[in-house]
């Protein structure tokens, strides 16, 4: 009789370690430290980091705006050239909409916007690395265009031929940024109104007064550029307007590749989090269903 109570509470034992085994398992999994198994730390941690590249794309935006507003006086210029501001607005607005993605679905813990907000990432950092190797590898023909527009200019500088806006964008080019023509302060030879063979004309062997070292200033009358560069350094500003550009060029270049650089490395970070905030949500939602 002892026999056959042991047999029939010996099932019973077994039922009860099991579920006992398949609790602990399963409190195991859910407890785990790490991030994949616990969303919190994923979910507020890409909350964060989304938060602050907002920030930062609206301050770029905001940054891009201001310069250009600064810089309409050289607006004809925006067709050889890309205007930097353009670029800071352009970056600022996709990081300011791609981390609202961010930021909407890790709070909401909504998987189609973590979906999207993925999907937008690696977009994006695909564009930035072919954005990065395209800059690098026009770099010449922008130079080159530049050079070619500013020639034009100089040549139908204050002409029946010149257009006024043009001339305007050169006079700013040369006094905001300490530069004289093209190449050097020797491409105003090419002008018909500074042209050194005209002798009888009293602009011949001159330069436009936005060349002259202080602003404001009439450096005329003494045809600096018959003498040599050493005289003319006294007066006028020697070096040509496309070697200063390009140096602010290749400087907001540089500038704007440590930017994309931080953004990437944090976009780096989001993805991690997201894929691992997805991958809890998904999880859990299977444990809850069964």
């Amino acid at each position: 009789m002892a026999s056959h109570r042991e047999r029939t509470t010996l099932p019973r034992q077994n039922h009860v370690t099991e579920n006992d085994a398949r609790d602990s398992i399963v409190t195991s999994f859910t407890s785990s430290p790490k991030c994949c198994s616990r969303g919190g730390c994923a979910k507020y941690g890409l909350f964060v980091v989304n938060f602050l590249v907002w920030v930062a794309g609206g301050a770029l935006m905001g940054v891009g705006t201001w310069s250009h507003i600064q810089r309409t006086s050289l607006a004809a210029f925006d067709h050889v050239t890309v205007d930097i501001a353009y670029l800071l607005i352009g970056i600022g607005a996709v990081m300011f909409v791609v981390s609202l993605f961010g930021c909407v679905g890790a709070l909401r813990e909504n998987l189609c916007l973590l979906k999207s907000f993925i999907i937008a990432v690696v977009i994006v950092f695909v564009a930035q690395m072919v954005a990065g190797v395209l800059a690098f590898v026009l770099l010449d023909t922008v130079e080159d265009n530049m050079m070619d527009f500013v020639q034009r200019a100089v040549t139908t500088y204050h002409t029946p031929l010149a257009d006024d806006n043009v001339d305007t964008a050169m006079d700013t080019l040369q006094r905001e940024y300490s530069c004289c023509g093209g190449a050097s302060y020797r491409d105003w030879e090419a002008s018909p109104l500074y042209n050194c063979s005209s002798l009888s004309s009293v602009t011949a062997c001159e330069v436009p007064p936005s060349c002259c070292l202080e602003k404001g200033e009439v450096c005329s009358g003494n045809r600096v550029r018959q003498y040599s560069e050493q005289f003319a350094e006294l007066t006028i500003h020697t070096r040509g307007c496309i070697g200063a550009l390009m140096s602010i060029f290749k400087d907001n270049l540089i500038v704007i590749g440590l930017i994309a650089f931080a953004v990437g490395f944090l976009q780096v970070c989001s993805l991690l989090m997201a894929h691992c905030l997805m991958r809890f949500l998904v999880t859990d939602g299977k444990l809850s269903s069964s």
